[in-house]
C-alpha cells in the first residue's frame, strides 16, 4: 500500500495543566497539505513558512474561534515535514520543522470536562464514501456545554466552532498555495492504489467525543469502599 501523492504532515499541540508549565498530559491534532495533481517539492524554507502560518492560525482558533477548548488546555507548538508516498521522510534526510509559540496559547472556556474529551471535526472531500471521503480531528473541547434536555452541544455553537476552524483550513489553503499551485489541505488514504482529494466541506455532530490516549500519563486513581 502507497499514497498517491506525498503530503506536508503538520501538526500542532500542546499540554493540559493548571499552567503552560504544569503538565500534567499532552494533546495533539494534524492536517495533510497535498497536492492532487503533482508531487510536491521538497523546500525547508516553505515548509517552514508553512508551519508557522498554519500554527498562528491555529492558536487564535483555539484561543478566541469558537473552539471551547477551555483555559487548562495549551497550544505550545507546530510541526512540519515532507512524507513520502510511502509514508516516510522524502527526503529521508530532512528533519521535521518545529515552531514553538512565543507565548503558550490558552484555550477558550472555562473547563468542565475530562481532558480526553473532544469534538470531531470531520473533513469532508468529494468522494461520497470510501477511500479519502472522509479524515477527523480530534480537537479538544473541554468547555463545550452541553443541552441538558439532549446531551449534546447547541447546534449554533457547533456551527460557530466549524466556522472557526474553516477560518484554519482556508488559511492554511492560502499559504500551501504559495508553496506550489494547486496545494491545500486534503485527506489521504493508503489503500490500495492510494487517493488523494482535496477538503472541500467541513461537519461536526453535536455529540461531543473523546480521545482516550489524551489520558495516558494520568495514571489510575481508584477511590473504594468496603462492603461489612
Amino acid at each position: 500500500m502507497a499514497y498517491s501523492r506525498n503530503f506536508i504532515q503538520l501538526r500542532f499541540g500542546g499540554v493540559f495543566g493548571s499552567t503552560s508549565s504544569s503538565v500534567a498530559d499532552k494533546w495533539s491534532v494534524g492536517l495533510k497539505v497535498a497536492n492532487p495533481g503533482v508531487d510536491l517539492v521538497y523546500d525547508v524554507t516553505k515548509i517552514t513558512n508553512l508551519v508557522q502560518t498554519a500554527t498562528t492560525l491555529m492558536a487564535s482558533f483555539h484561543n478566541g474561534g469558537g473552539a471551547l477548548s477551555g483555559t487548562n488546555c495549551f497550544l505550545l507548538w507546530g510541526t512540519g515535514a515532507l512524507i513520502g508516498t510511502n509514508g516516510k521522510y522524502n527526503p529521508t534526510t530532512q528533519s521535521t520543522i518545529f515552531y514553538t509559540l512565543a507565548t503558550p496559547v490558552a484555550g477558550d472556556g472555562t473547563p468542565v470536562h475530562p481532558w480526553n474529551t473532544a469534538l470531531v471535526v470531520s473533513l469532508r472531500t468529494a468522494r461520497p464514501r470510501g477511500p479519502a471521503s472522509n479524515g477527523r480531528v480530534y480537537y479538544p473541547a473541554l468547555s463545550a456545554a452541553i443541552t441538558a434536555g439532549t446531551g449534546r452541544m447547541n447546534p449554533s455553537t457547533v456551527a460557530n466552532r466549524l466556522t472557526g476552524f474553516k477560518t484554519v483550513i482556508t488559511g492554511i489553503n492560502t499559504a500551501a498555495g504559495t508553496y506550489a499551485a494547486g496545494t491545500q489541505v486534503c485527506v489521504l488514504s493508503d489503500v490500495g492504489i492510494g487517493q488523494t482529494s482535496a477538503v472541500t466541506a467541513l461537519r461536526s455532530d453535536l455529540r461531543i467525543d473523546t480521545q482516550e490516549r489524551r489520558e495516558n500519563d494520568q495514571g489510575a486513581d481508584y477511590q473504594s469502599v468496603t462492603i461489612p
